[in-house]
């Protein structure tokens, strides 16, 4: 399957976020189609990602401070908002829509909240 090029956006640390030094990619149409719970955890460990179950969406801000992430969007889409936390201003970090399909890489430390989920 040939992918393209993943759009990656670089989030430096806030007052409360200490976001990673590391890329967050997003990969789009990355994962199998016709998008199955089994074809998609097959195509992510050929990928050497450990599958960790599969999960709702779960609008509350976090990231993870000792472990990468990777999410694939099985249904549905939603809107996150990347590198920015609830204490944090209105300014900073990034919104972006992703659907069924596609695939989010979070760095260690990158913080994400879902805002919407449909």
């Amino acid at each position: 399957m040939p992918y393209s090029a993943p759009e990656a956006y670089y989030f430096s640390p806030t007052s409360h976020v200490p976001n990673s030094p590391l890329l967050v990619l997003i990969y789009r149409s990355a994962l199998p189609q016709p998008t199955t719970e089994a074809s998609s955890r097959a195509h992510l460990e050929q990928h050497d990602w450990l599958w960790g179950g599969t999960f709702k969406a779960v609008t509350s801000h976090h990231f993870h401070s000792v472990t990468h992430e990777c999410y694939g969007v099985l249904k549905g889409s939603s809107r996150l908002w990347l590198g920015r936390g609830p204490l944090d201003d209105e300014e900073g970090g990034k919104k972006v829509d992703v659907g069924v399909g596609d695939v989010v890489v979070l760095p260690v430390s990158s913080f994400v909240v879902i805002m919407a989920a449909n």
